[in-house]
């Protein structure tokens, strides 16, 4: 096996010497797009979601989503056990089918308790390889790895820890399926005391251990380690296939526009990687509660920053939490285009973030969405939300029924009355929600929508511009390249 790995780095290394030289990413944008929808049910064709309780927490639903190189798209369905694919326009192409006898056909550690529960119980991640498989983790404990072909066929399941050798790993909790490296490995992060990754084969063997946060899509090893700056910085160390250190950079994320990140207490959770290893870091922030349905509530809001390959933010994303995670759920794939799944009250939409160049050299913009209500065929928004964004406060008044929108102090003398009922204002689970027209006519808010007219959108620019890479940055990133 370790020949095999041998093999491996030198696949890997011809990739990196094939890259060219100095490739860097400039400021760019996304423009959104919602691919389809799917209506909530225990359908094939549908997706399960369980409202919650107890003043709408405990609700479940879709954990994960993947993408394949032919534009197809993996959805980890939870409660209906399973995960389906499907064609960019909304068609089924497969559900995955585990063995009834799965539980049976695994090898196991005796010194170790594994259930495997029903189905693929407690689906929590997925990952797509470069022909559409799909890997899955599950499980009672969420540690069996499962792979099913493009088709849903089961292939292959496994409990990593019975095939990574003790000798080479530390104490482990448990592990993550981290994604997809070069050759359609298998990469899983180790939760332990220290950041570590095990690399299997496309058939389940063990290829190496290595020390690290993330594989890229090239084979460079990513080591992220924690600032003494604060939490939405950190220190990247770029590694090759045989552990040479090729560039260290320092990456922050609030970096050029720190107001988009209000309300974010959770700093970097994670991050993903495109196929230029370009790197996309996730921080969380706390917002007001927004009731999409009974028992379906967001609460926060994650915020994505593509970095160029010398740590420098280019563009900004942020985006509604789904309602069942403190997280979002989304993916990246090779072209740098974000996926992430957008959920209503009744149907959760699958949109595709593409990734353009700004038409503005320098120029560093951000795409906040909106949760959105739909009533008819109009698109509505949260009235408090949008009135955040032009620094203008909302008041509620029960005795007449109305909200007062304030200019930028309550005493300039300059506000807005809105009364629910009116054209383009409703009342919707207590809150008072706007049209996109009442935004933009009335309180001076342009928001955007997509082609389908189902995402409402709000761009904004960084107040300073794209300062051009230091020339140690520059080096640091042609040296990871040329390596």
């Amino acid at each position: 096996m370790r020949k095999g790995w041998c093999v491996t780095i030198g696949a890997l290394t011809a990739v990196l010497l094939s890259l060219p030289l100095g490739a860097q990413c400039s400021a760019d944008k996304f423009l959104p797009e919602v691919l389809f929808a799917l209506d909530y049910g225990q359908g094939d064709s549908q997706v399960r979601v369980l409202p919650g309780v107890r003043d709408a927490s405990f609700a479940a639903g879709p954990t994960g989503i993947g993408v394949a190189p032919d534009g197809s798209i993996w959805i980890a369905d939870d409660l209906n056990r399973c995960a389906k694919r499907f064609s960019r326009d909304g068609e089924l192409l497969a559900v995955t089918q585990p063995p009834e006898d799965l539980s049976d056909r695994l090898p196991r550690d005796p010194e170790l308790w594994h259930a495997v529960g029903e189905g693929l119980f407690n689906l929590q991640h997925i990952a797509v390889d470069s022909e559409a498989n799909v890997y899955t983790q599950s499980g009672t404990g969420m540690d069996l790895l499962s792979k099913f072909g493009p088709d849903g066929q089961w292939l292959w399941g496994l409990f990593p820890i019975t095939v990574i050798p003790r000798e080479l790993r530390g104490p482990i909790s448990g592990f993550g399926l981290q994604g997809i490296g070069p050759g359609d490995t298998v990469c899983l992060e180790l939760r332990g005391e220290r950041e570590q990754l095990a690399v299997l084969s496309p058939a389940g063997e063990f290829i190496a251990v290595r020390d690290g946060y993330a594989i890229t899509p090239s084979g460079r090893t990513i080591v992220v380690q924690p600032s003494a700056a604060d939490w939405f910085t950190r220190v990247v160390t770029v590694e090759d296939p045989q552990g040479s250190v090729l560039a260290s950079y320092v990456a922050d994320s609030r970096a050029g526009f720190p107001e988009l990140f209000r309300g974010a207490n959770y700093g970097f959770s994670w991050g993903f990687f495109d196929g230029q290893d370009c790197m996309y870091t996730v921080a969380h922030a706390d917002r007001d509660r927004v009731d999409l349905a009974r028992g379906l509530s967001i609460t926060i809001d994650a915020i994505v920053t593509r970095h160029d390959e010398t740590g420098q933010p280019v563009a900004y994303l942020r985006l509604p939490s789904d309602p069942f995670t403190t997280g979002v759920d989304l993916t990246v794939d090779r072209d740098g285009n974000v996926y992430h799944l957008l959920f209503g009250g009744s149907s959760m939409d699958v949109v595709r973030y593409t990734l353009q160049k700004s038409t503005e050299i320098g120029r560093r913009e951000a795409i906040q969405e909106l949760p959105t209500i739909t009533q008819g065929n109009t698109r509505y928004v949260p009235l408090r939300l949008v009135s955040e964004y032009v620094g203008r406060k909302v008041k509620w008044d029960n005795r007449t029924g109305k909200a007062t929108v304030f200019g930028p102090s309550e005493g300039s003398g300059e506000h807005l009355a809105l009364t629910p009922g009116e054209p383009g204002v409703i009342m919707h689970l207590g809150r008072v929600w706007v049209s996109t027209e009442v935004s933009h006519e009335r309180l001076g808010v342009p928001l955007r929508l997509d082609a389908k007219q189902r995402i409402a959108y709000y761009e904004s620019y960084a107040p300073e511009k794209l300062a051009q890479a230091t020339q140690e940055r520059v080096r640091l990133a042609q040296a990871a390249v040329a390596h």
